[in-house]
């Protein structure tokens, strides 16, 4: 007998405190995955029901999206709970299903997206929501997915698009260290993409195992977030994390909070030309004599651009940020900090520039931030 059972409430309903008769309707029509966990009381999937169609309830989907892909749209995003769209009255996704065809046929479970958000043309988010279990490795699924050949030949990235996953690396590893389930994630967020759509694909956890970082390797050219959402909470609380930092001295007292991979950007003349010249008139005064009136060469105009000159870390402490880069470094107050930027891959920080760069800004840009 297990020393920490896990009870199993009689009315899985019970478990749901939001949009009852709206979950009671997609059971119905019997499409969900394992519907019976839904009574657990660890149960992901009613977590992830009661949180994400509270936050549609409460129109507060669009923070998701600022906090998971760095976003401020203000179109609200379409709500998918394992496919279903929450937002039409859990209808199903035909996109989903003709993934599953494409990629799944003949298999006997079928890949179950947790949550997905999108604004159709801008975005589309693709979470798995892991608040107590492990992410699925490929160890002990050999009947499911045969080995890793096999599973990868089976998740093939989308045509004429670049393949998301390093299978080169990932045949190389033991299953027990390949993320199958994220990596179907990746692939299927590929596929369910449209036209002119940013895609993200978010793994919301617990905890952070050690294994996870694997992940990032897996998949290097899809921007893999790893939420951990008690930190979220500690941050957002006044609970700031503390970090051993190589290579820099702190000053007493100071406590590093943040390091992480960026570029140091300064303005720069890209290229120049005259713009608005003139060759003038020309006049014949006598045979051999003649006058050229009003030439001129015009204005120089130059176009600036911000370049990245070198490369390297950027530490934030408690009293300043640091950035030690591979050509240029510099360390800086916080409160001489004057400007602060999200963008999709990262935020940008501004300081006035010393005297050798005269008025002209630095800024450094850091990534997964």
């Amino acid at each position: 007998m297990s020393k920490a059972p896990t009870y199993i409430l009689k009315d899985k309903l019970s478990n749901i405190i939001i949009g009852r008769d709206l979950l009671q309707q997609l059971l119905d029509r019997g499409k969900k995955v394992e519907s019976w966990r839904l009574g657990y009381e660890t149960s992901e999937d009613a977590l992830s029901w009661n949180v994400f169609a509270g936050l549609l309830n409460l129109h507060g989907l669009n923070e998701v999206l600022r906090l998971f892909a760095g976003l401020e749209l203000p179109d609200e995003p379409e709500l998918f709970l394992w496919g279903r769209c929450v937002n039409r009255g859990c209808v199903p996704s035909t996109g989903l299903q003709m993934v599953r065809q494409e990629l799944e046929a003949g298999l006997g479970i079928p890949t179950e997206p947790d949550i997905k958000l999108r604004v159709p043309g801008k975005v589309l988010v693709l979470i798995e929501a892991k608040f107590g279990s492990a992410n699925g490795i490929l160890k002990g699924k050999k009947k499911r997915f045969g080995g890793g050949g096999e599973f990868l030949q089976r998740y093939r990235s989308k045509r004429n698009c670049p393949d998301p996953l390093n299978r080169d690396w990932i045949l190389q590893q033991p299953p027990e260290k390949v993320m199958e389930q994220l990596c179907r994630n990746v692939i299927f967020a590929q596929w369910l993409a449209e036209e002119g759509e940013q895609v993200f694909v978010v793994n919301l956890v617990r905890r952070c195992a050690h294994d996870d970082n694997i992940s990032a390797t897996q998949v290097p050219d899809v921007r893999y977030e790893m939420i951990l959402s008690r930190r979220i909470y500690d941050i957002q609380t006044g609970d700031l994390p503390r970090i051993l930092v190589s290579n820099v001295i702190l000053a007493t007292g100071e406590v590093a909070h943040c390091s992480e991979p960026g570029s140091l950007y300064e303005e720069s003349m890209v290229s120049s030309h005259f713009e608005g010249g003139s060759s003038g008139v020309s006049f014949r005064v006598m045979k051999g004599v003649s006058f050229r009136v009003g030439a001129h060469r015009g204005s120089m105009v130059s176009e600036k651009a911000d370049q990245a000159v070198s490369s390297g870390s950027l530490v934030i402490t408690s009293a300043r940020v640091i950035f030690q880069g591979d050509a240029k470094s510099f360390a800086t107050k916080l409160s001489k900090i004057i400007d602060i930027a999200r963008f999709r891959m990262g935020s940008g920080f501004q300081k006035p520039a010393g005297k050798s760069q005269g008025s002209s800004p630095l800024t450094t840009t850091m990534g997964n931030t």
